[in-house]
């Protein structure tokens, strides 16, 4: 009895702390993840998805459920604007951008797109921001309308639509260009000619 007792307060504790955690965080902290139906019959955490669990009696966004489940992913497009507040942008699936490098995960818990990117443009413009007590890596606004044009046709989006026509509008405010086949942003301008 003092064993499950032990679990449960660990569970709990963990609940508490990290918001939305994986079973494999359970186990880091040495309890078996075999625990965790009953942690979630006892109304200590909710199983949130497959292997995702959380505090009991909340709703988690499905952005956040994807930071949860590929940590090292980052949110990008329609997903990345939403996550900067643009409120009129389609809300499923869920977009987020891995490296080339990295494996694409099966059976994602919420409905996903992944976008895969060279290593080098990878880690550009990355912040943070939190959701819902999850921290979640998002690019940033310039990046993801230079994103969101770039992929426009894996978006799909209604020309008239709101959002979209505020991603043009943005994308001609910050000077975004199409070259070669792809869409850029300006050059920063050189340090020498900063100088003058």
């Amino acid at each position: 009895m003092g064993g499950m007792g032990v679990a449960l307060d660990a569970v709990g504790a963990l609940a508490r702390r990290e918001s939305l955690f994986r079973s494999k965080d359970v186990e880091a902290l040495g309890v078996s993840h075999g625990w965790m139906p009953l942690a979630t019959l006892l109304g200590v955490v909710q199983c949130v998805a497959p292997g995702i669990y959380g505090r009991a009696g909340r709703t988690y966004p499905d952005a956040a459920i994807a930071a949860v489940w590929v940590p090292r992913g980052i949110a990008c497009l329609t997903t990345a604007l939403e996550l900067h507040g643009w409120r009129d942008v389609p809300k499923a699936p869920v977009w987020w951008a891995l490296a080339r490098t990295l494996r694409k995960p099966v059976r994602p818990p919420v409905p996903m797109r992944f976008v895969r990117i060279g290593p080098a443009a990878f880690a550009h413009d990355v912040e943070r921001t939190t959701l819902e007590g999850v921290s979640v890596r998002v690019y940033s606004v310039e990046r993801t309308v230079s994103d969101c044009v770039r992929w426009r046709a894996s978006l799909a989006p209604d020309p008239s639509s709101t959002w979209w026509r505020r991603v043009e509008d943005e994308a001609q405010r910050l000077g975004i260009r199409r070259s070669a086949s792809r869409w850029r942003l300006p050059r920063p301008a050189s340090r020498r000619a900063a100088d003058v």
